[in-house]
C-alpha cells in the first residue's frame, strides 16, 4: 500500500508571481495587436522584473546593504516610468536604484539589466562583456546569452531562463520560480 501523496502548497511569494503572470497574461490579452506596450503593461513587466530581483540569490561578493543598481535600457518610455515605481524600495538587504541608459553607456556598476526591444548584434555584443559577472540579464524579447527571457506568447507574457548564464554569474533562482518559466534552457 502506498502512503498518499503529500502536495505541498506554493509559498506566499510564489503565490504572488504566479497572480502577476496571471494579471500580466490579461494585460496582454486587452492589449493584443497593440504596437506599443501600454502603461499598465508596462507596470505589470516592471513588476514581474522586480519579483523575478526579488528571488535572485546574490553572490557574496555583493556586499550587504550595498545597493542594487537596476539599468534599463529602453526606448519604451512607459516602461522606463514603470521601473521607476521600484526606486528606492528594498530587496533584502539591499536598496534598488533604477536608471535609464543609452546602449552604449558603461553597464559596470549595475546588479541587473533589462535590455529591451535592442538591437540583436548590439545586444549580443553587450551580453557577451557581461558574461559571468554577477549581473542578472534580462532581454526581451528573449535572446541566448540573457539569463531571462521575457516575450509575449498567445497573448500573455512569459519567461525562460537560461541557467547556464545564471551559473556562471552566481546567481541562482529557486525552484518555484523556475517552475514558473516557460522553458528553462
Amino acid at each position: 500500500m502506498h502512503a498518499p501523496a503529500v502536495r505541498r502548497r506554493p509559498t506566499a511569494s510564489a503565490r504572488w508571481l504566479l497572480v502577476l503572470g496571471a494579471s500580466f497574461a490579461l494585460s496582454l490579452a486587452s492589449t493584443a495587436g497593440a504596437a506599443a506596450p501600454t502603461a499598465k503593461e508596462s507596470s505589470l513587466q516592471a513588476a514581474l522584473v522586480f519579483n523575478l530581483i526579488r528571488f535572485t540569490a546574490w553572490p557574496a561578493s555583493i556586499a550587504d546593504n550595498a545597493p542594487l543598481t537596476v539599468c534599463t535600457i529602453t526606448e519604451n518610455l512607459e516602461l522606463a516610468n514603470a521601473y521607476l515605481d521600484y526606486h528606492g524600495r528594498k530587496v533584502g538587504e539591499h536598496t534598488l536604484q533604477i536608471q535609464r541608459r543609452g546602449i552604449l553607456a558603461q553597464l559596470d556598476d549595475c546588479a541587473v539589466v533589462h535590455f529591451d526591444q535592442v538591437d540583436i548584434p548590439l545586444l549580443t555584443e553587450r551580453l557577451h562583456r557581461l558574461a559571468g559577472r554577477p549581473v542578472l540579464t534580462i532581454s526581451t524579447p528573449p535572446h541566448t546569452g540573457s539569463m531571462i527571457g521575457l516575450a509575449r506568447d498567445n497573448n500573455r507574457v512569459a519567461f525562460q531562463v537560461s541557467l547556464e548564464p545564471l551559473r556562471q554569474a552566481g546567481l541562482k533562482l529557486p525552484a518555484q520560480v523556475l517552475q514558473l518559466a516557460r522553458s528553462l534552457q
